[in-house]
């Protein structure tokens, strides 16, 4: 692996920096980040090349970027994962040149040290993420040509769960790593989060559709792009947690000390401020996404729905036999119409408001409306998704 690496690295860079010795180039800072940038731009060129000449080789107009050999070669023999399969494993190798480069960096204290210890720590997030990406279209060249070979998939379903869980153990092993290399600390905050969300998003159109040769992937399309929808909120959810928490105390460029002092006061003021509109904003989303879903997980929705039923049933019920309306106990026979009401305040939106008993029946009652408006604008949103999509 990295002796293929090495190769490709020479062949990437050669091109650019007219120089066969690539290790002059990584050893000289002046030319690191030149070097580096263009590594990255020529992996994600190569990425979008081997996505058209692989996953689309018959499309008109055909791809005016030319596949390097060594992704060409595996593809040409009819093994189309493999070609991602060597793109996954020159972009980890990118990333690993990259984290040692930061950490040498990280040795320093002076500003240019930190501020190029930003910067590789922001390349290697993008290598790292260049080969999850590899990642996913490897998934995806491997179903194709599995169906291409004629391959019987015996239960379809339990296929894309199988996908789903493959997808998800990537993001983890990504997301794991940058933790490992200890790249969250470094780069800006908030930054990867928000690069991670726009990735995602831009994933899921793309896996989310299948061109009209993808036999194998046809089936995946819809549900591997609402998992990677899924994962984007999911992202943008932790975000705006770390959102509530930090603030910072990074001045603008000022000169006078009773600037920099005026700065950070109305700026700690600010943050007070708004700190109760951040946490309820993160807290009302954090609830969208664990009983709904994010509007896209029906069998969250479905339960979500069961539970509030339940619950005001029983809250219904509790209330009856506790205030002693019309000689309600504690039988099965009291808890029915309870469980009526439940049904009919959440569905009818409030009107239909139970006898009154006692002074909490019509605070429960305006609570579960509450709810059930909720409840109907996700279910509208999520009839309204579906009905598009297909």
């Amino acid at each position: 692996m990295g002796i293929r690496f090495i190769k490709n690295l020479e062949n990437i860079v050669a091109d650019t920096v007219h120089d066969p010795d690539i290790a002059n180039h990584l050893e000289d800072p002046t030319r690191l980040k030149t070097v580096y940038s263009y590594i990255l731009n020529r992996v994600v060129t190569q990425m979008y090349a081997a996505r058209d000449s692989i996953l689309f080789p018959d499309q008109i107009p055909p791809s005016t970027v030319t596949l390097e050999p060594c992704y060409a070669a595996a593809a040409a023999d009819g093994d189309y994962s493999a070609g991602w399969s060597r793109l996954a494993s020159d972009a980890g190798n990118v990333a690993r040149h990259l984290v040692q480069d930061f950490r040498e960096a990280s040795k320093g204290r002076a500003a240019k040290d930190k501020a190029m210890r930003r910067e590789r720590a922001s390349q290697t997030v993008l290598a790292l993420r260049l080969m999850l990406l590899a990642r996913f279209y490897e998934l995806r060249a491997t179903i194709n040509q599995n169906v291409a070979e004629r391959e019987v998939l015996e239960d379809p379903f339990q296929r894309q769960r199988e996908v789903i869980k493959e997808m998800k153990q990537a993001l983890d092993d990504y997301d794991e790593q940058v933790r490992a290399w200890e790249l969250d600390r470094e780069v800006a905050p908030g930054w990867k989060a928000s690069t991670d969300a726009s990735s995602l998003n831009v994933w899921s159109r793309d896996f989310g559709r299948a061109h009209e040769a993808e036999l194998g992937w046809s089936p995946f399309a819809r549900t591997i792009g609402t998992e990677l929808r899924f994962q984007r909120h999911r992202v943008e959810l932790r975000e705006r947690w770390g959102e509530v928490l930090h603030v910072s105390w990074r001045r603008t460029r000022v000169q006078s000390r009773l600037q920099a002092a005026l700065w950070r006061f109305f700026h700690f003021i600010g943050y007070v401020l708004f700190m109760p509109l951040r946490l309820i904003t993160a807290g009302a989303f954090w609830i969208f996404g664990l009983t709904t879903g994010f509007g896209l997980k029906p069998t969250r929705f479905a339960a979500t729905t069961m539970i509030v039923i339940g619950l005001f049933s029983s809250l219904y019920f509790a209330d009856s036999v506790l205030s002693a309306c019309d000689g309600a106990t504690w039988a099965v026979e009291s808890y029915l119409p309870n469980l009526f009401y439940a049904v009919s305040s959440l569905t009818g939106l409030g009107a239909a408001i139970p006898k009154p008993c006692s002074t909490y029946t019509g605070a429960l009652v305006s609570l579960e409306s509450l709810i059930g408006y909720f409840l109907l604008a996700v279910l509208a949103a999520m009839l309204f998704s579906w009905l598009t999509e297909r």
